[in-house]
This record gives structure tokens, sequence and C-alpha cells, in this order.
């Protein structure tokens, strides 16, 4: 029969276990709900030197931070020396086989601010952004302000291939065409 780790552990290793697994049930104390975990997580964070990635301007190698997505979900990175695109290729080519991905970002800001740090993508697709007081529509289901519309051009204008397609049932209309 094989041994378990309790069995092979030294005095040392079976103490790290055990603080290891004291903190993990503080932290399912204190996160017995998505958003109570994630208000956790983000504490730990910084107490580690993570900072919300909405508050930089700009990143570099060392960098700690992170993204809360409406309290419900988090995403924590740590800025190595590779450029982004050469990590999310690494990424894709270990993950994905094809190479392929799809990532999603909350709001039009972030994915440009992915694509101002280096993020490749050479195709964007606008799902479903909700109406507001100040945004246009693209079409029945994708608003955007006039900051974001611009932001859209930018990268538009630099390869960026954008289409509009909220569903598989829909069509698929090039943001160029709506504009």
């Amino acid at each position: 029969m094989e041994k378990t780790l309790w069995q092979i552990y030294d005095d040392a290793q079976l103490a790290e276990l055990d603080t290891l697994t004291a903190d993990y049930k503080k932290f399912l104390d204190a996160g017995k709900t998505e958003r109570e975990c994630v208000t956790e997580v983000i504490r730990i964070a910084e107490k580690e030197g993570y900072v919300d990635l909405n508050k930089k301007d700009t990143l570099q190698a060392g960098d700690k931070v992170y993204m809360d997505w409406m309290g419900k979900s988090i995403v924590l990175f740590q800025i190595g020396e590779d450029s982004l695109e050469k990590g999310m290729t690494k990424y894709k080519e270990t993950q994905f086989g094809d190479g392929r991905a799809m990532v999603m970002f909350k709001d039009i800001k972030d994915c440009y601010r992915a694509w101002k740090a280096g993020f490749d993508m050479p195709k964007l697709q606008l799902g479903n952004c909700p109406r507001g007081a100040d945004k246009k529509a693209l079409n029945n289901e994708v608003y955007a302000t006039e900051e974001e519309i611009g932001l859209l051009k930018e990268m538009s204008a630099a390869g960026v291939d954008i289409v509009i397609h909220t569903i598989p049932e829909a069509t698929c209309v090039s943001f160029d065409k709506v504009m």
C-alpha cells in the first residue's frame, strides 16, 4: 500500500500543512458567498502587495495587480519580464493546443487597456454591452459611449477585426459597417 503524505512528511512539513489548512478554514469561514470570497481574496492580495489594476496607469515587470469583476470574480496577475503578448502566446500554446483562446472583458475600456498593454488581439467580438443614458446603440444589444467608440475606432484602425455578434443565431456585423 502506498504511503500517504501524513506518513511521508517530516514534522516541519506537517506543521506547514497545519498552517495551510488552518488558513484555508479561515478563508472558508470568511467567504461563504462568491462576493465574500472575492472580498477576502482582495484583502489577502493587498496584504501581499497586489493593487487594483484600475488604479494603475502603466504596468512594469514585477507589478502585482488584480482585477475584480462586479465583486463576483477576480483574477490576479504578476507582471513578468516578457511582453504580455509573448506570455499569452505561450499560455495559449500550452493550454489550448491550436493557440486560440477566448478572453472576456467586463467592458470596452478594460479590453482597450489590455490591447494597449500588448495583448495580441487580432479579432474582437462585441457581445452584450448594456445601454446607458450616455451610450449610443451599435445594434439592439450593444451600446457604447462616445469615448468607447473612439477606443474601438483606434483599435480597428490598427488592424483589430471588430465584429458585433451577440448570440450564435444573430448575424455577425462588422464594427466598421456600423460606424
